[in-house]
């Protein structure tokens, strides 16, 4: 079977009132982030210490193997486009 190993992971976030519209983060960056948003998941169905472990284990291992930026999306488009393709893609 033909693979694809990550690179890159993207993170969105919508925050009028940060005017940065890149930022690189660390693995320990990413994953508060991404524990303080409830793991980008808004339908989750178990939240029970047990699950939340769990997912904080898999983003640990998934960040410290990856290069992660958040894109700020309150930018106009044309900016969030421009820096995904630019910036992160080296397009």
């Amino acid at each position: 079977l033909p693979m694809t190993t990550l690179k890159k992971a993207i993170l969105l976030k919508r925050n009028p009132e940060d005017k940065s519209v890149l930022n690189k983060l660390s693995p320990e960056e990413a994953s508060r982030y991404i524990e303080s948003v409830d793991f980008c998941n808004p339908h989750m169905l178990v939240k029970d210490e047990r699950k939340t472990n769990l997912r904080k284990q898999f983003f640990k291992e998934l960040f410290n193997s990856l290069e992660i930026y958040i894109v700020n999306t309150a930018a106009p488009i044309i900016q969030s486009h421009k820096a995904v393709k630019e910036e992160i893609l080296g397009l």
